[in-house]
């Protein structure tokens, strides 16, 4: 506790942690107090040293089998003290009454609502009090079969093991309790824990993005100062996060990268890379190659994009002419089954991108 409110990491590694949590007593309040303290550096050696924070939020099957599945999460560190602070500007987008000035997140509806107007009513709701009510809510938006569609090769890969239901919930959980630290990480401006969070995330390019969009609307509603000025630019730092991570995949394979961009994620309420980075104005992000083929391909959709080359124009205008009669002898489409297979393949092999 000292250590912490000194914010000495040396001093606590070398004489308190010694490489292991054993002389910790309570390790679940005392990775809260580091959450809430905003001490990125305890935070990144408690997750090193092997904590699981989807213990301490979702204890005793919580997650799956409880009704108020959120309630130590919002409970801990959605409080309004951390709610109103003058550090972040979160209160300007939690639904009130006009006249009340101090503003409450005390339900998963106050979220998923601070989500909506700071994302966008495209991004699917993220937070459920019950494993019911989330599977009912995706059944009645469709969700379910499109994720079970793109799921298949992963689901297929653990087919093997012992427990392998019990081993996709557990990951299921560890993925949302990170996921949920990061936004709140984002949220309450603590940017130092949020880089942090990032690199235990899974689909870190649409973390990132999400990013940039929560804190440009940030930017939008603050007036002027220095807290003004460090909201664009650590937007800048995760739209650039996010543009050297797709760099990097479009070294290995553009094609793949290009999917990536296109590909709708679950875990962020089934949005795309590229819808959150349009929605963001992020520019720089649009501008990179990768982005600008995702986007031909949206274009051309079954048409092979070398079709438009200036030898084929006369292919195409026959086929539009024809009213798409000669289309099939003169334009050359998409193989429909081997994008498929490859969207699942992508799946499983860049699902932590």
């Amino acid at each position: 506790q000292l250590a912490m409110d000194w914010n000495c990491i040396d001093v606590a590694k070398e004489l308190i942690l010694e490489n292991s949590l054993d002389n910790i007593l309570n390790k679940e309040y005392t990775f809260i107090y580091a959450l809430t303290k905003n001490l990125p550096t305890f935070v990144y050696e408690f997750l090193k040293l092997g904590i699981d924070p989807s213990k301490i939020f979702f204890p005793n099957d919580e997650f799956f089998k409880g009704t108020s599945r959120y309630k130590k999460f919002i409970e801990d560190l959605y409080t309004d003290a951390a709610v109103n602070s003058d550090t972040t500007h979160l209160r300007w987008f939690v639904e009130s009454d006009s006249d009340i000035f101090e503003k409450h997140i005390q339900r998963t509806d106050d979220l998923n609502a601070v989500i909506s107007v700071l994302i966008g009513d495209y991004m699917s709701k993220l937070y459920f009090d019950s494993d019911r009510k989330e599977m009912t809510y995706r059944s009645l938006w469709g969700l379910n079969k499109e994720d079970a569609e793109q799921n298949t090769i992963t689901v297929q890969v653990g087919a093997d093991d012992e427990d392998p239901i019990d081993k996709e919930n557990r990951q299921k959980i560890e993925d949302y309790t990170m996921r949920d630290l990061f936004l709140w990480s984002i949220l309450m401006y603590h940017m130092d824990l949020a880089k942090v969070l990032l690199s235990y995330l899974k689909y870190r390019i649409c973390a990132a993005l999400i990013a940039t969009k929560i804190l440009k609307e940030y930017h939008r509603k603050a007036t002027h100062g220095e807290l003004k000025d460090s909201y664009m630019k650590n937007a800048d730092y995760f739209q650039q996060y996010a543009i050297d991570c797709v760099t990097q995949c479009e070294k290995n394979d553009p094609e793949q990268a290009c999917q990536i961009i296109l590909q709708r994620i679950e875990l962020y309420g089934n949005v795309t890379c590229l819808q959150v980075a349009a929605d963001a104005h992020d520019k720089l992000f649009i501008a990179i190659p990768c982005c600008v083929q995702a986007m031909n391909n949206i274009w051309f959709d079954k048409i092979y994009p070398e079709q438009s080359r200036k030898r084929n124009n006369i292919s195409m205008g026959l086929g539009f002419i024809s009213l798409g009669l000669l289309a099939p002898c003169l334009v050359n489409y998409r193989n429909a089954g081997g994008a498929k297979f490859k969207q699942n393949i992508l799946y499983s092999q860049w699902e932590c991108i």
